[in-house]
């Protein structure tokens, strides 16, 4: 895991760094165990996360054991996908970032239900000493009136 910030020298390479930092943070998530992605998201008490559901966790412990409540336990390992879109973009200002795309989700439930759908993450990012945290995260899934 390397979330050690690097000599800023262009564009590029905060693209590069940010995308690696990222994909480090979805491949914890889908180990199904919320202690792997702890690392990377800011300890501060009163943080907001947007999930898919509910409407909001506030704090990394609330939102780790609400995913683990709402996703893992309910879905057996090894039953889900992600696949992010090439369209990863990021933002980068001061001791902060902003990075956002899109990405394809497919999850296989214990009671068999499926779920499958294209969605949109944004994550906010902030420079703590020699690391990036994640102080905010939003997950969604556009509107699809049936």
């Amino acid at each position: 895991m390397q979330t050690t910030v690097p000599e800023r020298k262009s564009l590029a390479d905060d693209s590069t760094f940010f995308k690696k930092l990222f994909d480090d943070v979805l491949n914890a998530w889908h180990s199904q165990d919320s202690s792997k992605a702890a690392p990377f998201y800011s300890q501060e008490p009163n943080l907001n996360f947007f999930d898919f559901a509910p409407l909001k966790f506030t704090g990394w412990e609330e939102y780790a054991d609400g995913v683990q409540r709402m996703f893992f336990d309910n879905m057996p390992p090894n039953s889900s996908g992600f696949q992010l879109s090439d369209d990863f973009q990021v933002k980068r200002f001061g001791s902060g970032a902003v990075t956002n795309a899109t990405f394809h989700f497919w999850a296989k439930m214990k009671d068999g239900s499926k779920i499958e759908n294209d969605g949109r993450v944004t994550t906010v990012w902030e420079k703590s000493g020699d690391k990036w945290l994640i102080v905010h995260d939003h997950w969604s899934f556009p509107f699809s009136p049936k």
